[in-house]
């Protein structure tokens, strides 16, 4: 903890700040340990302050780490009197995670203390994994694997998304999921070409192509990836397709390591995909990071900034969604180690055909 709370001292130091306030649950979560729904965060160079109503205040006192616990009542002033208080003059804010009326409500309230945005800043400070992440990450892709495998020996024609959807998420919990680390996608026939589907009422019928993306919690990480399968033999079109990702996936790969910009990365594989004659149809980012939220940096898309760096964790996901057709998505988790890549999840070698 010690040491997080240094990278966003850091943030100070560049920024030019006198301290930060951050709102968003996994921010406050990494930075000290607190688990509540409803907390702010300020940080200073020499302290930090977590704030938090009567519901939590008890659990608050014994689970937080290297922050000073202070009760927010009705009215929520504290928060204000504490910056007034130490003096600051210029205070950062999780622009991602505040209201504008709180921004606005502060920005009354505190005078002439300058309020600055910050946004990309903050989530950064989560984008290096250490170890103990990594293995919860290791977990939840475990428990993710084990249910939908369990779950794929029970689909049968006729049965709907919306019911395998539900079958999956049962599954993930009982074998030690704390819940879906974002609603599960079942998409099938026609369907599948739409990337982020809401499971529906439709049964699936022999010769569909079924999208499954999902994941699960594991003491608070995230996993998530996707498979695509097919109820009896796949066509020439979508074997065609799966073997075109399959290749992208495998050059976005190949090209990982280290000072690596991740538009080089996006490019690998959606230049493979428009070559193939797949260009217009691959319509989303390559891949995202992944820890406490499902989504963090990295952003590995052809407008996305920065390079790797090691001990990030991040999926690789192209796919193709042609209209009115099908879609096909391949996603993996992987971890960038040193000069190592590890395909974390299980590789999407070959399609699935039930």
């Amino acid at each position: 903890m010690v040491e997080r709370l240094r990278r966003v001292l850091s943030i100070l130091e560049r920024k030019g700040l006198d301290g930060i306030i951050m709102r968003g649950r996994e921010h406050i979560l990494y930075l000290t340990g607190f688990k509540g729904s409803e907390a702010a965060l300020l940080v200073t160079s020499k302290i930090a302050f977590l704030f938090t109503d009567s519901r939590y205040i008890t659990y608050a006192r014994q689970a937080v780490r290297h922050a000073q616990v202070t009760e927010v009542k009705s009215g929520g002033d504290e928060i204000v009197k504490r910056i007034c208080d130490l003096g600051l003059k210029r205070v950062g804010f999780d622009s991602r995670n505040t209201s504008y009326e709180t921004y606005e409500e502060w920005k009354r309230r505190l005078g002439e203390v300058e309020l600055v945005p910050l946004g990309r800043e903050i989530e950064e400070i989560r984008k290096i994994k250490e170890r103990d992440e990594v293995q919860k990450i290791r977990g939840a892709i475990r428990i993710a694997e084990t249910a939908f495998f369990e779950c794929l020996t029970e689909i049968r024609e006729g049965q709907s998304e919306r019911d395998i959807a539900l079958e999956l998420d049962y599954r993930m919990g009982r074998v030690g999921a704390e819940r879906p680390s974002f609603p599960t996608i079942v998409a099938s026939g026609e369907r599948s070409c739409l990337p982020h589907a809401f499971p529906s009422e439709r049964r699936i019928r022999k010769g569909d192509v079924i999208v499954f993306d999902f994941g699960c919690i594991f003491e608070d990480y995230c996993s998530d990836e996707t498979f695509t399968v097919c109820l009896g033999r796949p066509s020439k079109a979508v074997e065609e397709v799966f073997s075109c990702l399959r290749e992208a996936r495998m050059r976005a790969i190949d090209a990982l390591a280290e000072g690596v910009s991740v538009r080089e990365v996006d490019s690998r594989a959606r230049e493979f995909i428009r070559q193939k004659g797949f260009g217009e149809y691959f319509r989303h980012g390559l891949g995202h990071g992944i820890g406490l939220s499902v989504h963090e940096p990295p952003s590995i898309t052809s407008e996305g900034e920065g390079v790797l760096e090691s001990h990030m964790v991040f999926t690789i996901e192209p796919g193709v969604y042609i209209p009115g057709q099908f879609g096909v998505r391949l996603e993996d988790m992987v971890l960038l180690e040193g000069g190592t890549v590890e395909v974390l999840t299980r590789p999407k070698e070959e399609l699935i055909a039930l």
